[in-house]
């Protein structure tokens, strides 16, 4: 595919621009990504967008849209713009009966939503409406990457052991996407579960699951998520965040080794897009720095995290890095500061709409943190909780009733029947 693609290029710059130039153009972009050209990747993957529009490839464009938005574009623009690049490409793509293009869109558009942060609610309705849609067509390239992101939405929603009977019969369960990884044949779509379960490990705190967590870092070395995309960054950050969260607990230097790879992956991306990979990675040094007892560093990292995933509106993110903070102040004896930090992470899990990680994180502070203080005080650390909670509660009632429809909805004629 490259070298057919570089000789279009070549054809392109001596002979003259051609209706295969932009997709051609795009594909060699994927190439230079690879191979560590950043600003040149960038470069013609926004000459292939521009060429597609003035030369009206229109039944190319849905797929130069998910190629360079999918593999090129988070290198320097926010997630949240390439989340609405993919539903463009994706109406683009309907419009001009470029059927597979188009789910392909769609696939990276509910995908880059969740990892962006969008309310997991409007996750839960895209990504089932989705896979109701890709079954009904009888097309079912992307059901069960999907499922796993609708999937992730509903246990960060409903808890780890969610009751089934909310379950949606038309999406895969995870039994089932497991039996199919065990098989052995799907090598991409067992990439996308290993990831997923490592994040899910981390959310809950499942120390027997981080223990046996993938090694996305060692195999992205290896070449076998090549090209690099969205699913293996995030999966190489929480990787970091597992791994100085195994070395606290176990004391193996081995966990420091993984935690610091990924700490030095990041701040690589951090330098192409600080919107994008700035607060993953100061939190990760901030991760660094209190395990090495360096408080000072520790503390203004945490804080410096924060004010970055806030500003970037990596809401998710930011209640991370709080929840976090809280366990740093409390090891330390600051027990005022970590409720603080806590109730801080309680509202952002509200607010991306993660009720399950937000009570896993009240009933830490109500049964196991140890309150040394008055009655008094504690009535007031629980009042304030609550408060948090009903405030928050209120927040998401308002964005449920302004969700954005799934753009599936209302569609009366399938892609395949004719005018």
């Amino acid at each position: 595919m490259f070298s057919v693609c570089l000789r279009i290029v070549q054809v392109s710059l001596t002979v003259g621009i051609t209706e295969s130039s932009p997709i051609a153009f795009a594909h060699f972009a994927v190439l230079l990504l690879e191979i560590g050209d950043l600003s040149q990747a960038h470069r013609l993957g926004s000459l292939a967008l521009q060429l597609a529009q003035e030369l009206n490839v229109y039944g190319q464009s849905s797929m130069i849209i998910g190629i360079v938005q999918q593999y090129i574009a988070w290198t320097s623009e926010p997630l949240q713009s390439i989340a609405e690049s993919h539903l463009f490409g994706y109406n683009t793509g309907m419009q001009a009966g470029d059927i597979g293009s188009s789910l392909l869109n769609y696939n990276f558009f509910v995908s880059t939503s969740f990892y962006s942060g969008k309310h997991l609610d409007v996750v839960r309705k895209i990504s089932g409406d989705f896979i109701q849609e890709l079954m009904r067509q009888k097309q079912k390239w992307f059901v069960n990457c999907t499922a796993l992101i609708h999937l992730q939405a509903l246990t960060l929603i409903e808890g780890p052991d969610f009751d089934e009977s909310i379950y949606p019969k038309h999406v895969p369960s995870f039994h089932e996407i497991n039996s199919t990884v065990a098989q052995g044949n799907r090598t991409n779509l067992t990439k996308h579960n290993g990831v997923y379960q490592l994040m899910r490990a981390f959310y809950f705190r499942q120390y027997d699951e981080m223990s046996r967590a993938v090694n996305i870092l060692d195999d992205f070395a290896k070449k076998s998520f090549t090209p690099l995309k969205v699913n293996v960054l995030f999966g190489i950050f929480y990787e970091g965040l597992v791994s100085f969260c195994m070395a606290r607990r176990t004391k193996e230097e081995s966990w420091v080794v993984k935690g610091r790879n990924s700490l030095s992956f990041m701040k690589k991306w951090q330098t192409s897009s600080s919107w994008n990979f700035e607060n993953k990675a100061l939190l990760l040094e901030a991760e660094l720095m209190s395990l090495q007892r360096n408080h000072d560093q520790a503390t203004e990292l945490y804080l410096d995290s924060i004010k970055s995933a806030k500003n970037h509106k990596f809401i998710h993110e930011e209640g991370i890095a709080h929840e976090l903070a809280g366990y740093f102040y409390h090891d330390r004896g600051f027990e005022a500061d970590a409720l603080q930090s806590f109730n801080q992470a309680i509202r952002c899990y509200n607010a991306w709409g993660a009720k399950a990680m937000s009570q896993r994180l009240v009933d830490h502070i109500q049964s196991d943190f140890n309150l040394s203080q008055s009655l008094t005080a504690r009535t007031q650390v629980r009042a304030s909780i609550e408060n948090s909670l009903a405030a928050d509660a209120l927040a998401i009632q308002v964005a449920n009733i302004g969700m954005s429809p799934s753009p599936l909805e209302g569609q009366t004629k399938r892609p395949h029947d004719s005018d």
